[in-house]
């Protein structure tokens, strides 16, 4: 039997063809995997405009990175919105940020912020964060709105987020936007201040030192500044504070405590 070599070599090329298309995600995310970005992004693209979220998210993140090819950020902008409209929350995060800084899209800081809160709703806890930073601060084209920023504050406060916990005290320290409350603010400085966070430990330390707030601990706010005082960013900052609380001092107990200060 004579067999057609040419008809052979295209019903091969007509076969890896159909699994290549068929399979084009799990070979894209496989050559990302392995680093192989120049074969990864023509993989990618194929799943991609067949509607696959997580290969346009990870096609995105090619793009936004000129990784395996060129950095292309409105390409990138436009398939981290396709991924984002399916729900890849990491594609949501990643949309807010171009819009908060006008990369690959206009500049648009209400919907970065929509896109947090968004990200923020499914769980991821930096998402809540960064919407509550911008609404607690405003924008040029955006109002601050210190009620909305504290709910988004509380929500990854609450899951142990130390940041969040240090800005929501503040929030209510500051009582700016809202009614000053002391209980809270010491209560979410001291939940930061316990995950190492240095201004969240300046923070009540002088609070505790001075009594701020109605409540007076000396020796544990001089403790908490003088551990403030190993970040080097606080240096300055923590010295001029305990030297401000010494002296204010009510005691011999209390000034034996500020002997040797910085």
């Amino acid at each position: 039997m004579h067999i057609h070599k040419g008809l052979i070599a295209t019903a091969l090329g007509t076969t890896l063809a159909v699994i290549v298309f068929t399979h084009s995600s799990e070979l894209g995310h496989l050559a990302r995997s392995h680093s192989l970005y120049g074969l990864a992004r023509p993989l990618l693209f194929i799943a991609a405009i067949q509607g696959d979220a997580k290969a346009q998210n990870n096609l995105a993140g090619l793009f936004a990175e000129g990784l395996g090819g060129r950095p292309n950020a409105t390409a990138a902008a436009k398939w981290f919105e396709k991924a984002a409209d399916q729900g890849i929350v990491e594609a949501q995060f990643n949309l807010a940020n171009f819009y908060e800084s006008g990369t690959g899209v206009p500049r648009d800081t209400g919907k970065a912020v929509a896109l947090f809160e968004k990200a923020a709703k499914a769980g991821d806890l930096l998402s809540a964060f960064n919407a509550g930073s911008i609404l607690a601060e405003g924008r040029s084209d955006l109002s601050p709105n210190i009620p909305q920023a504290m709910h988004w504050y509380r929500q990854a406060a609450e899951a142990g987020y130390a940041s969040a916990q240090h800005n929501l005290a503040s929030l209510h320290a500051r009582g700016m936007g809202t009614p000053r409350d002391w209980e809270a603010a010491t209560l979410w400085f001291g939940k930061a201040a316990a995950q190492g966070h240095t201004t969240a430990r300046m923070e009540l330390g002088t609070m505790l030192a001075s009594g701020t707030g109605g409540t007076r601990d000396f020796a544990q706010g001089m403790k908490l500044l003088r551990s403030a005082a190993g970040d080097p960013r606080l240096a300055d900052s923590v010295k001029q504070r305990i030297e401000a609380v010494c002296r204010t001092t009510w005691d011999a107990s209390e000034a034996d405590l500020c002997a040797g200060r910085p």
